[in-house]
């Protein structure tokens, strides 16, 4: 019987933790450097987060019977330990969906995080006759080229473009069709 009153809180417990932890450990592991080890925590946030309604739809349901006299605890301890329960799985929900106490830093490092999977760089050697000025415009206009970072060295053109808006095959393609003679360099 013991055993049917302590179970709410260290499964509640046990969530919430895995559940902060799939926001907050990657964050504070970018910031100091060691983000391989907390990876792996992120790909289950959605899962996480499905335990954590889960146990809060269940304890929800247990506590509103029991204040509308349809369900009994055998004990003060049995209920406060539901009550306490669903204080922790409420204050782990609230905390992995809100990450309230990220520093500044930790942000600075998510948006870093964020640019770099994003973010590639292409360099490419061009053959022939071209005006420099008008292959920069056109590298320029290719969506997901980044402008500013457009650099033209005798042959050599080198542009950071959004990996998740257009393919260094895309760009190549977009400049042959435009009449350049393009490769990508090794």
């Amino acid at each position: 019987m013991i055993k049917k009153f302590v179970l709410p809180v260290p499964i509640s417990l046990l969530v919430s933790i895995l559940h902060v932890g799939c926001c907050i450990f990657p964050l504070i592991s970018i910031a100091v450097g060691s983000a391989s080890r907390f990876e792996g925590l992120t790909r289950y946030k959605p899962f996480f987060l499905g335990l954590q309604v889960l146990l809060l739809i269940y304890l929800s349901i247990t506590l509103v019977r029991f204040y509308l006299g349809k369900h009994f605890f055998h004990s003060q301890f049995e209920n406060w330990s539901y009550h306490v329960a669903f204080g922790i799985a409420t204050a782990g929900l609230f905390i992995g969906l809100l990450e309230p106490f990220r520093t500044e830093q930790q942000m600075l490092a998510q948006k870093q995080f964020e640019l770099f999977r994003t973010h590639r760089q292409i360099e490419l050697s061009v053959s022939g006759k071209y005006n420099s000025e008008q292959l920069k415009e056109d590298i320029t206009s290719i969506n997901g080229v980044k402008p500013t970072s457009v650099q033209i060295n005798g042959t050599y053109v080198r542009a950071t473009f959004q990996s998740n808006q257009v393919s260094s095959d895309s760009i190549l393609a977009a400049l042959r069709e435009q009449g350049y003679e393009v490769a990508i360099t090794e």
